[in-house]
């Protein structure tokens, strides 16, 4: 199944990952779910449910440049002008080839395949496995992770705003105790998304602290290499491959080790002949 929604149409989505939700909430599975890995890329599965949900993310606009939630009041709106709940990629690239019947069917499939009703299975699919058990996630992939396991609250914050504007809309008045109530539901979703935020940012800073290191790792080691093969260079019989500097260099050296080794001889010489003149005297 797995291999299947790796290469399926993206129709396919919601069936792929309910069924997979449903395999995931028999604990036995999790090991199988947790170690297959992809014969094309060898990305694990939940990387592969992450970058399902990052593209109805990208789609929407939900995150900022720097990773995190844009819009804290309704996070799963993102942030477009106009709402986002289809979830229609475009058929025009892959499936010009196909006959106007086919295309009618792709069609009726892409009125009733949501972005919402993807965002939910894959929400599904990880609370069976559990949000704690992918250790193996860099720190961006557990900061949309981190987005994923407050979707139900991002959703419930959601309703309660759609249904204040509903009174406002039918120009009725709730109840004192009606008001609170969608108040505090509205307050506490948006306070959750804020307190998301502050994940993300933290595990987007751990991100590119590490990013910094590895690009640091990598000019030292390109350095150290280039020292190397210039040290080989110069000490390698064939100096037509030298530059003129280095070949001066090598010169220089040369004469350098010569001056040494010739004081070195002189001084071993003196001394061996004040020893010598030593013991003819004895």
């Amino acid at each position: 199944i797995l291999d299947l929604l790796e290469v399926c149409n993206p129709y396919l989505y919601p069936v792929i990952l309910s069924s997979l939700a449903d395999i995931a909430d028999n604990p036995k599975t999790h090991c199988f779910l947790h170690e297959w890995r992809s014969s094309r890329d060898s990305q694990s599965a939940a990387h592969m449910f992450l970058k399902i949900w990052r593209l109805e993310e990208g789609t929407r606009a939900m995150c900022d440049q720097d990773g995190c939630l844009a819009n804290t009041a309704r996070p799963m709106a993102g942030t477009l002008k106009q709402d986002r709940v289809d979830w229609k990629p475009s058929l025009d690239v892959a499936y010009t080839f196909q006959s106007f019947e086919k295309r009618g069917v792709m069609a009726k499939m892409s009125e009733v395949v949501t972005g919402s009703a993807i965002c939910s299975k894959i929400y599904a699919t990880f609370v069976n496995l559990g949000f704690a058990t992918f250790g193996y996630l860099d720190p961006k992939d557990r900061s949309t992770l981190a987005a994923i396991e407050k979707y139900v609250k991002f959703r419930q914050g959601e309703v309660w705003q759609d249904i204040s504007a509903e009174f406002v809309k039918e120009s009725m008045k709730p109840t004192a105790a009606d008001r609170h109530r969608l108040s505090s539901g509205i307050f506490k979703a948006e306070a959750i998304a804020n307190e998301v935020v502050t994940v993300q940012r933290a595990l987007h800073n751990v991100h590119n602290q590490n990013h910094e290191k590895d690009n640091k790792m990598f000019y030292q080691s390109t350095v150290r290499l280039a020292k190397d093969e210039a040290e080989e260079k110069i000490y390698k019989r064939d100096m037509s491959t030298l530059t003129m500097k280095e070949r001066l260099e090598a010169k220089l050296k040369k004469e350098q080790m010569l001056k040494m080794s010739f004081r070195e001889d002189m001084t071993k010489h003196n001394f061996k002949t004040l020893m010598n003149v030593d013991y003819g005297e004895d």
